[in-house]
């Protein structure tokens, strides 16, 4: 009754010790939680054991010792399409989201602006060929004072618009309604002619 099992043996170099405690590596913990998920999920977890030390080739390695297992495919694809620039598990899921719709084209990540005179202006999320922004909003993306925060938030986008630069901003909650995503991402790339 075939198919590949979701056990799979660890292999010594798969095993660490934290705290005195025996536990999978990253790497090896990120092959096995993309094998049990979708695609964005599979992204997600690549893209934060990235961000969290994790090498490309480890997690490379920890998939090839993880043999043919129920997952794998999805665990392989999520590994390919990871890019460690991502800075939060909301923006790696907006990739995700984004990977599936064809009249979204992938976007630049943290791409820095500044003004001719070479004055920094903004790193953002997400950007489409200088013309759109997007941003992922997550709870606190600031910290501290939330009229602060606002304010700066505001300024920020201020000096952006007036580069040009049309700014389209989303929450968790439109991850989780990914059809609104979807419709404002293509909203903005219209209105910007893209």
């Amino acid at each position: 009754m075939g198919g590949p099992d979701r056990r799979c043996p660890l292999d010594p170099v798969d095993i660490t010790t934290v705290d005195g405690l025996s536990v999978t590596t990253l790497e090896r913990t990120a092959v096995d939680v993309a094998c049990a998920g979708t695609f964005a999920q599979a992204v997600c977890v690549a893209e934060s054991a990235l961000r969290a030390g994790a090498t490309r080739e480890g997690l490379t390695a920890a998939l090839v010792r993880a043999g043919r297992r129920r997952g794998i495919a999805v665990a392989r694809a999520g590994l390919a399409y990871a890019d460690g620039r991502t800075e939060s598990i909301g923006e790696s899921w907006s990739r995700a989201l984004m990977r599936g719709w064809a009249d979204v084209p992938e976007p630049r990540l943290q791409h820095t602006f500044t003004r001719d005179d070479g004055q920094f202006v903004a790193r953002t999320d997400f950007d489409w060929d200088g013309r759109l922004v997007g941003e992922f909003d997550g709870e606190v993306k600031y910290g501290g004072d939330t009229r602060a925060a606002v304010l700066a938030e505001r300024r920020r986008e201020n000096a952006l618009h007036a580069l040009g630069v049309h700014v389209v901003r989303w929450t968790w909650s439109d991850l989780v309604h990914s059809e609104r995503l979807h419709r404002l991402l293509r909203d903005g790339l219209r209105m910007v002619g893209l």
